[in-house]
Formats: C-alpha cells, structure tokens, sequence
C-alpha cells in the first residue's frame, strides 16, 4: 500500500503535461502513486503519463463525468489519502506533498 495516491483525469493534456509529471516525480515526500483516468486523449497525453510509471486507466469520452469520474479514481487507488489535481496545474515546490500529507501525520 501506498500512502497517498494522486488522481488525475485527463483529455489531451498537451505538451505542458510532461512538467506537472515532472514536478510531481521531483517531489521531497516519494510514498505516492500517480493514477491517470484519460477520456479519449488523441495526443501524447499517454505516452507521456508511461514515461512516468503512472496507472493509466481509459475512459469512452461518454463515460467522463466530473463526480463519477473521480470516484472511479478513488475506487482505483491504494492510498490511504487521495490528491486530486487538474492536469494543467502545477507544485509550486518539491514540498507540495509533504506539506499537505504533513497535518495528517
């Protein structure tokens, strides 16, 4: 088990999604998974997620749905603590899981 999973869903994420990856690999705190739930991605949006190590899971377009979506990346995780984030938002430092992990511990 892993202590945190982190759960992002995505659509063509385009180019700037291999930082977020990135910035999450770089992190001080390592005790996480990445899960990646994709909709339909017609880019590079696997392919980089792979370079990662991330659990990718696929989703028909028609299937995503913003609540029933996440649930499926909770249903998914091994966490004990889930970490939603967009797949263009990005840790302002390596410290972004420790810090939020940390009043938990």
């Amino acid at each position: 088990m892993v202590e945190t999973s982190i759960i992002i869903l995505t659509k063509n994420a385009g180019e700037r999604f291999e930082n977020l990856l990135r910035r999450l690999s770089a992190q001080s705190y390592q005790d996480f998974e990445i899960i990646i739930i994709d909709s339909g991605s017609k880019d590079r949006t696997l392919e980089i997620a792979k370079k990662f190590g991330c659990k990718i899971y696929s989703i028909s377009p028609q299937e995503f749905h913003h609540s029933k979506t996440r649930n499926l990346g909770a249903s998914l995780s091994r966490g004990k603590y889930l970490i939603y984030i967009t797949q263009d938002a990005y840790p302002l430092d390596n410290k972004f899981l420790e810090k939020n992990n940390s009043p938990f511990n």
